[in-house]
């Protein structure tokens, strides 16, 4: 059976309501992904017999959540009606849905034009539900064990979608944040300054383009923060993430060095056939061997005091850079 008490509550009922899922049958959990288009392809054995046939999975198997219908149950597999899964009750099925307001006869929400291209607030999201959205679990996974917070801090964490309708580029914002238009790209920042997210994007029509626009967006923000930035190679991947279905992303953190306050950023550089999407994160208040001290040798030190809701602030605002992503469909 589905382990469906892993799952978020809206992802439970949607199963039960949409799903030809019975989550009181017994199924073959699949260790990887069942990529759109391959319900109810059969699964071989040793022997090359049909032991099972594909049924599903979470976030249009981005998540490695995906299960199997046994053999034994073909005969009654066949007695099941196939029903489209209607998009307005669906969308908890996936890590940033993209809302058909006029389909579903919904109002359409005001647009946030961000650089090139026009966003709406889709939604909120909590973490779990978009980690099994996430592109790149390997390396969401590493910041979660780097950053080292409580799983119940980290289930609290909730973002605000920022989404591009047309092909559903997805921006996960702290929900606490304001955004707002700022220049050539949207902006929101701590109640103190000390941590900003910018994010914003622009039409593109070959890879080469993708790439140059990518340069302008972290050039722009980067250099108006006046600081000398030196590529963080711990975090940075060696080569850009390609997806089967032409989404391509790159990640990379930053860090100052030029004597001045220490700060760090983290980044999401991504496109996805005509669109370019990026979003930077730029905590100010950075300090390694402060983290060091207030984290895991005197957390109860007075100067440490409201450090811990700082890094959580920050953990949260950095995760949700890494959570951006353009989902599958």
């Amino acid at each position: 059976m589905l382990d469906v008490d892993q799952l978020p509550p809206e992802q439970r009922k949607d199963l039960d309501r949409n799903s030809t899922l019975n989550l009181n049958l017994a199924i073959v959990r699949l260790d990887g992904h069942l990529l759109p288009g391959a319900s109810g392809a059969p699964l071989l054995d040793g022997q090359g017999r049909v032991a099972a046939v594909g049924n599903g999975g979470l976030s249009h198997g981005a998540a490695s959540i995906s299960w199997a219908v046994p053999a034994r149950h073909l005969d009654d597999l066949l007695e099941i009606p196939e029903r489209a899964m209607p998009a307005s009750s669906s969308s908890n099925l996936f890590a940033a849905p993209t809302a058909e307001w006029s389909r579903a006869g919904r109002r359409t929400p005001s647009l946030l034009q961000c650089g090139g291209i026009d966003f709406v607030v889709s939604g909120t999201r909590g973490f779990e539900q978009l980690r099994m959205g996430t592109d790149d679990p390997a390396g969401l996974a590493r910041l979660v064990i780097e950053i080292a917070l409580a799983p119940t801090t980290l289930r609290s964490f909730g973002y605000r979608i920022y989404t591009r309708v047309n092909d559903g580029a997805a921006i996960a914002v702290p929900a606490w944040m304001s955004v707002r238009r700022t220049g050539a790209h949207c902006e929101a920042r701590s109640a103190d300054g000390g941590l900003v997210v910018a994010f914003g994007g622009s039409r593109v029509t070959a890879p080469a383009m993708a790439h140059a626009a990518s340069v302008v967006f972290e050039r722009d923000v980067l250099t108006r923060t006046g600081r000398y930035w030196e590529l963080d190679t711990n975090y940075a991947y060696a080569t850009p993430l390609w997806r089967f279905d032409g989404f391509a992303a790159t990640r990379k953190a930053w860090f100052t060095n030029d004597g001045g306050p220490q700060a760090w950023s983290f980044e999401t550089l991504m496109t996805k056939h005509s669109t370019f999407a990026g979003v930077l994160a730029v905590y100010y208040n950075h300090n390694r061997a402060r983290v060091q001290y207030c984290r895991f040798q005197l957390p109860n030190d007075p100067r440490c005091a409201g450090f811990e809701r700082e890094f959580a602030d920050f953990s949260q605002t950095i995760l949700g850079v890494h959570l951006s992503t353009f989902p599958i469909y």
